[in-house]
C-alpha cells in the first residue's frame, strides 16, 4: 500500500460526517490519536522506530494486519490475518497474565503446559484480541460456533478463551488416544479433515502448524 494513500485514510478518520474538522474541544485528543496512527504508519513503512501502534503489526511479505478494534482503517479487500504481538512472546504472556492462566488450566485438564502455551503462541502470538480472516477469535482462535458450543460468553477474555480452547484440545487428544499430531491437526483443520484423510491432512498450513507448535513446545519445556 502507498504510504501517502494510507496517510489520507488516516486524515479522513479525523473528519466528521459533514467533512469538517472536529470541534476545538476535541482537537487535542484527536491530535493525539492522529499522532499514534501516524507513528504506526511510519513504523510500518520502515521510517519510524518503536513497536508502532498496539494492534497493528507487519506481516513479513504480506499486507498490514489489523486487530479488530481498527476495522475502519482496513482497505476493502484486505485479508484479516491473525494478529500477533509486537513484543517478545514471553514478555507478552507474562504481561497479560496468560502464563498463570495456562498453568492453572493445564493442571485442570491434565494437559502439558508447554503444549498449551505453544498452541496459544502459534494461534495468536499471545494477543487476546486476535481475529483471523475466518473469524476465529482470541488467544486460542476459537471459531464462533466452537466458542458457542463450549459456552464461551466473551471469546476475548483470556481466562474464558484458554479454558475453552484447552477443553477442546483435550477432547481431541482423548479422541485420538493421546496422539498429539492428530489432535493438533484436528484443532487446526477440523476433525472432519483428519477423518477424511485418515491422519494429518495434506494441507500446507496444517503441516506448517504442526511444525511451529512442536518447535514452540520444545522452547517452553521447563
Amino acid at each position: 500500500m502507498q504510504i501517502d494513500l494510507l496517510l489520507q485514510m488516516l486524515q479522513l478518520q479525523l473528519l466528521n460526517p459533514a467533512g469538517s474538522l472536529k470541534t476545538p474541544e476535541r482537537e487535542s485528543s484527536m491530535g493525539s490519536s492522529f499522532a499514534l496512527l501516524l507513528a504506526a504508519v511510519l513504523s510500518a513503512s520502515g521510517t519510524g522506530g518503536g513497536d508502532g501502534l498496539p494492534g497493528l503489526t507487519i506481516n513479513p511479505g504480506g499486507p498490514f494486519n489489523y486487530v479488530n478494534r481498527y476495522p475502519s482503517l482496513m482497505p476493502e479487500g484486505t485479508k484479516r490475518n491473525v494478529v500477533g504481538t509486537s513484543v517478545g512472546a514471553s514478555a507478552a504472556a507474562a504481561a497479560t497474565g496468560v502464563e498463570e492462566i495456562i498453568a492453572k488450566v493445564s493442571e485442570k485438564y491434565n494437559l502439558d503446559p508447554a503444549l498449551l502455551k505453544a498452541v496459544v503462541k502459534v494461534e495468536s502470538g499471545f494477543n487476546p484480541l486476535a481475529v483471523s480472516s475466518a473469524g476465529a477469535m482470541g488467544l486460542m482462535q476459537l471459531m464462533p460456533g466452537t466458542a458457542a458450543g463450549l459456552g464461551v460468553k466473551d471469546p476475548f477474555d483470556p481466562g474464558e478463551n484458554i479454558d475453552a480452547g484447552a477443553r477442546y484440545l483435550k477432547s481431541m487428544l482423548d479422541r485420538y488416544n493421546g496422539n498429539v499430531n492428530l489432535a493438533l491437526a484436528a484443532y487446526n483443520a477440523g476433525p472432519g479433515a483428519v477423518q477424511k484423510y485418515g491422519g494429518v491432512p495434506p494441507y500446507r498450513e496444517t503441516m506448517d502448524y504442526l511444525q511451529r507448535v512442536a518447535k514452540s513446545r520444545r522452547e517452553f519445556v521447563v
